[in-house]
């Protein structure tokens, strides 16, 4: 089966988004998944994939204080 190129870009776009993927290489996240979790069926990496989603390109450094997000 091989994957159409009108199919790549946006797979690429969501592997970045979900932090998987930085700068067309794996992330240490993605490296992780990869290892642990290849057909993402754990809950775990359903959740790290919603925080990258949810957070965007922030990452955790930039978070600051929780008492400061609601």
């Amino acid at each position: 089966m091989s994957l159409e190129n009108k199919k790549v870009a946006p797979m690429k776009s969501w592997a970045m988004r979900t932090g998987l993927v930085h700068d067309n290489y794996l992330s240490p996240e993605g490296k992780i998944v990869l290892e642990k979790n290849l057909y993402l069926k754990l809950t775990i990496a359903n959740w790290l994939m919603h925080f990258y989603l949810s957070y965007s390109n922030k990452g955790l450094a930039k978070l600051g204080n929780p008492d400061d997000w609601v």
